[in-house]
């Protein structure tokens, strides 16, 4: 099994390019529960591996976007050397790519470079693969979806943090000869060059179907599932970003540069402010309260809405159901 672990902060375009290296003929990459980062904390409270394993396998059952093949909790156990959360994803992903007798698997987290070392005791020649997005479309996406930071700073903050933790360690990676980087607009905008690219740092074979990666099944499912991946049966569209430019205020684009400048410059993002390129802009104690609030307000407006629209959904398949009993 050859792991690839990608790195990414989400509204960056993650289920894109998982859907690129999950179309290859030689590759599995499904939507990842986040097994390590999830139960990691939580493994001293387990009493026995039986039970860790089974919330595990749970965990892939009642995904958002489920797999087609989920491996058995007794098939797990028999393979399993050591009661980690780490090792327990290896064994999954190690059955599932003999399943479909596939020699790649891709895992996606996006705090896997705080995990960099524990991933190498674990997994053979691992690859790394950090894809970022501007900051400013990252907070942009956010604001309309349920889900995650509902401010423009708790979005960069978030996204700012991310960096960094990668930042940390891709010198020793990219040493190692394990490390391959690029920004989501540079994947949109050149697909097949940089697919290419991809696959010749993995050691794979490209294969030019890769690009259309939408007309396969799991982009259709993953598409359904929710509003927010709609786009991924759709084919590549070459200028989705800076769709910021006229979705954030003025305000609202300082916030973000204010927050993220030095890395944003750092990764080649030209800012509408450049001073905040070399130094964080500073906000103030009342400032941060009122972003606070704001955020928690916004929050909880998409909570409900989301229930109410699940209530909706839920009474308007009950009608279905019931006219086509009496028709």
């Amino acid at each position: 099994m050859k792991p690839i672990f990608y790195i990414s902060s989400e509204r960056s375009g993650t289920n894109f390019f998982r859907n690129f290296i999950h179309a290859h003929s030689n590759a599995y990459f499904p939507h990842n529960p986040s097994i390590y980062e999830d139960f990691k904390s939580l493994e001293p409270s387990y009493k026995s591996k039986d039970e860790l394993v089974f919330d595990a396998i749970g965990l892939i059952k009642f995904n958002h976007d489920p797999w087609d093949f989920i491996p058995t909790e007794e098939d797990v156990l028999e393979r399993l050397t050591e009661v980690s959360s780490l090792e327990i994803t290896k064994v999954i992903y190690e059955l599932c790519a003999e399943h479909y007798g596939v020699d790649y698997i891709g895992i996606k987290n996006v705090h896997f470079a705080k995990r960099v070392v524990e991933i190498y005791e674990t997994f053979e020649n691992p690859k790394f693969i950090y894809q970022y997005r501007d900051p400013r479309d990252c907070a942009a996406s956010w604001l309309t979806i349920n889900s995650g930071p509902k401010h423009v700073y708790h979005a960069a903050e978030r996204w700012n943090k991310e960096q960094n933790e990668v930042k940390a360690v891709m010198d020793d990676l990219k040493a190692k000869g394990d490390f391959m980087m690029f920004s989501y607009e540079n994947l949109v905008s050149n697909a097949d060059e940089m697919v290419e690219k991809v696959c010749d740092f993995l050691g794979m074979t490209y294969e030019p179907e890769m690009l259309d990666f939408h007309k396969t099944r799991e982009a259709k499912k993953s598409a359904k599932m929710h509003k927010a991946w709609n786009n991924l049966a759709k084919p590549v569209m070459k200028n989705n970003f800076n769709k910021f430019e006229s979705k954030l205020s003025v305000e609202q684009i300082d916030i973000i540069e204010g927050v993220c400048g030095e890395n944003m410059h750092r990764l080649g993002y030209e800012l509408k402010n450049p001073k905040w390129q070399s130094a964080a802009r500073s906000f103030d104690s009342t400032e941060i309260a009122n972003y606070d609030e704001e955020n928690q307000r916004l929050r909880h407006e998409n909570s409900l809405n989301s229930i109410r629209n699940y209530r909706k959904e839920r009474k308007d398949l009950y009608r279905k159901s019931v006219k086509a009993k009496f028709n």
